[in-house]
């Protein structure tokens, strides 16, 4: 790919790869892909400072909902700096609907009448848990008519059926305990896994409501959230945390047997 312009010039590319978003071939996003890296990337406006995630997610976030999914006609850039300033505002969304989203589910816990729901998100999994065989799941899950075998057997399901990336986020980061457990940096770099920090967001693994995304992203839109609502028929609500967790557990302890069955297979 040739070197970036710059100045006038970088300015004159831009816009005229902005304006034919609809109609761009590959080659035609990939060199609009590097000049938003290029433009965005040395920009740290002081926003930055109140989102947890990595810059770079929220610079591959932008081009991926700002970019790529919008229209041409839905708006126009004049030149890089204009570039910046959209990235402003996708950065203010983060914040302003993060802080509404952290809100209503605050205000929704505080009707419970018991104090330990009052933040009950902050109990569902944000790192690395440990896993050991499930004794107390039984009741969590019983009142939705579902046995710990059956939420194995959608778990098991759930990871065959998924994207190859899936099982591994959960079988070598997530799910272990810290000592086995790989960075997700390492993890990613190891079997060349593209925008990792994204991918464990829509999984659901470092979800929060204090980072969700710029379009109100619910953990039940995550993909773990779906099995757990969808497959399993869980509601992702405040009194059902505890029988969250007993999915989770059950989810991990399925990834942890893919993995050993994984290590096996490489050395026979």
């Amino acid at each position: 790919m040739n070197p970036l312009p710059t100045g006038k010039a970088l300015d004159a590319e831009l816009v005229d790869l902005w304006a034919r978003r609809d109609t761009l071939n590959q080659a035609g996003w990939e060199r609009l892909y590097q000049i938003v890296h290029a433009v965005l990337g040395n920009y740290r406006p002081q926003e930055l400072s109140g989102l947890r995630e990595e810059k770079s997610f929220y610079i591959q976030d932008f081009f991926i909902y700002k970019v790529m999914k919008l229209p041409a006609g839905s708006s126009r850039i004049d030149h890089a700096g204009a570039l910046r300033v959209f990235y402003l505002r996708h950065l203010k969304d983060h914040l302003r609907d993060a802080k509404k989203i952290r809100q209503h589910f605050v205000q929704a816990a505080s009707d419970s009448d018991e104090e330990t729901e009052s933040h009950w998100l902050e109990n569902l999994p944000v790192e690395p848990i440990n896993v050991t065989r499930p004794t107390d799941t039984l009741e969590e899950l019983s009142e939705y008519g579902i046995t710990q075998a059956t939420v194995s057997c959608s778990a098991q399901d759930f990871l065959c059926r998924s994207e190859a990336w899936v099982p591994v986020y959960l079988a070598f980061h997530f799910c272990p305990d810290k000592d086995r457990s790989e960075a997700l940096v390492s993890l990613a770099a190891r079997l060349k896994i593209s925008s990792y920090h994204y991918k464990a967001s829509q999984l659901g693994i470092n979800w929060a409501a204090n980072k969700a995304g710029s379009q109100g992203k619910r953990f039940a839109d995550t993909v773990i959230g779906c099995w757990v609502s969808r497959d399993l028929g869980i509601e992702i609500q405040p009194e059902n945390t505890h029988a969250i967790l007993a999915a989770f557990k059950i989810l991990c302890l399925e990834a942890l047997n893919w993995r050993e069955n994984q290590e096996q297979d490489t050395t026979q």
